[in-house]
């Protein structure tokens, strides 16, 4: 490679490094539409419609790596300094996604357990909560919190990584009291009793696609296809069907 080729291709790389951190600064300084300041349905729509315009030979992973930070940053920038409690047994793993959601300006707190942070978000000392993905299995598992009165206000909002369909997960959640939002492809999560062990044949009977992703003394937890909303007919169409107190417990935008 002559000493001409090389300089040529710094010029285009330098080049292109200072148009992408001219492009960075414009987008962190556009004024942010109105919601809650962290985002994910909005974020994730505004990446799929990113990623649909990539060639099939382009890195997607590095997109979606760039993305999330970017994301993160204009977290920050909208609410200020975002307090977020992590808990769960994989406690690196959890506060590498908590710090790739919420970006390097979140203070982030590590809490004893996913009740501990429940609680957090409940009083108002902490913002948001990044737990395990909710399908463990037993009576250790975090997600039949959910189903208490105390902590019934509280929503899924997002997953990480990033997933693409039903039968993916993520590696964690966020917690919060935000009301989930709609990214126009999403999956809903629901709570129900479920003594007789009845969940799968609701969800046909009910007409949902869907899979039954955890189970809990007499609880289950399930997984369905499109955003089901706080009153969405779905609800009503499982407890029909022979499921007992049905309720939200939040949506997963999906790529």
């Amino acid at each position: 490679m002559s000493e001409n080729t090389v300089s040529f291709g710094s010029a285009r790389v330098e080049a292109a490094d200072v148009a992408l951190l001219e492009a960075t600064l414009r987008r962190l300084a556009v004024e942010p539409a109105e919601g809650p300041a962290f985002n994910p349905a909005h974020d994730t729509a505004a990446l799929r419609r990113v990623l649909a315009q990539l060639g099939p030979t382009q890195a997607v992973a590095p997109v979606i790596r760039l993305w999330q930070a970017l994301s993160a940053e204009t977290s920050v920038n909208r609410a200020g300094t975002l307090t977020i409690g992590v808990a769960g047994p994989q406690p690196i793993k959890l506060w590498d996604h908590a710090r790739g959601m919420f970006g390097q300006g979140a203070n982030l707190s590590q809490r004893p357990d996913a009740r501990e942070v429940c609680n957090g978000v409940l009083d108002g000392s902490l913002r948001y909560g990044v737990l395990d993905w909710p399908d463990g299995m037993g009576a250790g598992a975090w997600w039949t919190v959910l189903a208490e009165q105390r902590f019934s206000r509280l929503r899924i909002v997002a997953g990480a990584p990033h997933v693409a369909a039903l039968t993916e997960r993520p590696d964690a959640c966020v917690v919060t009291l935000d009301a989930p939002l709609p990214s126009g492809r999403d999956d809903s999560l629901i709570l129900a009793l479920d003594e007789r062990h009845q969940a799968e044949r609701a969800l046909q009977v009910a007409g949902l696609s869907g899979l039954v992703r955890a189970r809990a003394r007499a609880y289950v937890l399930l997984r369905v296809e499109g955003y089901v909303g706080e009153n969405g007919a779905a609800l009503g169409a499982l407890a029909r069907a022979g499921l007992d107190g049905v309720r939200l417990a939040g949506s997963l935008p999906l790529l």
